[in-house]
C-alpha cells in the first residue's frame, strides 16, 4: 500500500468513533444514493467500497432485504465498526479492502457501490475499470463523489489573501463520464450542491477531522499555522460560515 493510502487509512480509522456525529451531509448523500440504486436495480449480491460506519450499508440492507452484502473499507476499523452496528447476521460481511485493488473474482456481483469514497482514488480511471470488472453483465456500478465546487468558500478566502488552500482538485461530471469503463451505459448521472452550516470556520475544520477527511491534497504543501489563521479569519468575516458539497452521482450499467 502506498504511503498516501496508508495516511488515508490511518485518518479514517482514527475517526471511526467520531464519524457519525459530524457526518450529517455524508449520511444524507448515502440515503439518496441507495434510493437511486433501488429505482433501477434489485441485486442479490452487493459489494460496497468505502463503507465507513455504515450509512449506505444500512440503507442498502433496507432496500434489498434478500440481498447479501460485502461492506469494505480501506480503514479496517471502519469496516469492523460497520459490521458491528448492523443487525444483519449472515447477510453482511465486513472486510478491509483497497477499492483500487479489489480482492474478488470478475463477474461476481450484481451491484458495486460506494458513497463519497471515490474522491480518494489515486487513479480513478483504473479503479472504475477494476470495480466494473467485478460485475456480472447487467450489473450496476453506482457511486457518489465530490465535484469541482466543493469547499469553494475556502478556496475563495485563500485566494483573496494570495494563498492556495490545500484542497484536492475535484472533477466535473463530464470528466467523470470520460472515465466510464468501456461497455458501460449511463443509467443516471447528476449533480447537486448541499451546504453544511457551522458556527465558525474552526468548527468546520474540526468536523473534517472528526470524519477523517482533513488530509490535504496529495503532494500539496500544507499551509503554515499563520496562513491558516488568516484564512479562518477571512471565512469568519463573511458572517455566515457554510461549506459547499458539490455532489456527483453516477450509476453505470455493464452492458456485456
Amino acid at each position: 500500500m502506498s504511503e498516501r493510502k496508508q495516511q488515508i487509512a490511518r485518518h479514517f480509522g482514527a475517526a471511526a468513533p467520531t464519524y457519525d456525529r459530524a457526518a450529517r451531509i455524508q449520511a444524507r448523500i448515502a440515503v439518496e444514493l441507495a434510493a437511486s440504486i433501488a429505482a433501477i436495480a434489485q441485486p442479490s449480491l452487493v459489494l460496497e467500497f468505502g463503507c465507513g460506519t455504515g450509512n449506505l450499508t444500512r440503507a442498502l440492507l433496507g432496500h434489498f432485504p434478500d440481498a447479501r452484502l460485502v461492506a469494505t473499507d480501506l480503514a479496517p476499523p471502519m469496516a469492523a465498526l460497520c459490521r458491528k452496528r448492523m443487525d444483519a447476521g449472515a447477510r453482511l460481511l465486513g472486510a478491509g479492502m483497497d477499492a483500487e485493488l479489489p480482492a474478488f473474482a470478475s463477474g461476481t456481483f450484481d451491484l458495486v457501490c460506494g458513497s463519497l469514497a471515490a474522491q480518494w482514488f489515486s487513479q480513478p480511471h483504473q479503479a472504475f475499470a477494476a470495480l466494473g470488472a467485478l460485475l456480472r453483465p447487467g450489473g450496476v456500478l453506482a457511486f457518489t463523489t465530490l465535484g469541482t465546487d466543493t469547499f469553494q468558500e475556502w478556496r475563495a478566502a485563500a485566494a483573496l489573501l494570495g494563498l492556495t488552500a490545500a484542497i484536492p482538485r475535484y472533477p466535473s461530471l463530464t470528466e467523470l463520464d470520460w472515465q466510464r469503463p468501456p461497455g458501460f451505459l449511463v443509467e443516471r448521472m447528476e449533480e447537486q450542491r448541499l451546504w453544511d452550516e457551522h458556527p465558525n470556520a474552526l468548527d468546520f475544520l474540526q468536523s473534517l477531522r472528526s470524519i477523517g477527511a482533513d488530509l490535504p491534497a496529495d503532494h500539496a504543501r500544507p499551509l503554515s499555522a499563520g496562513a491558516l489563521r488568516r484564512i479562518l479569519r477571512q471565512v469568519d468575516a463573511q458572517g455566515h460560515v457554510r461549506a459547499t458539497y458539490h455532489v456527483l452521482t453516477l450509476l453505470w450499467r455493464r452492458a456485456n
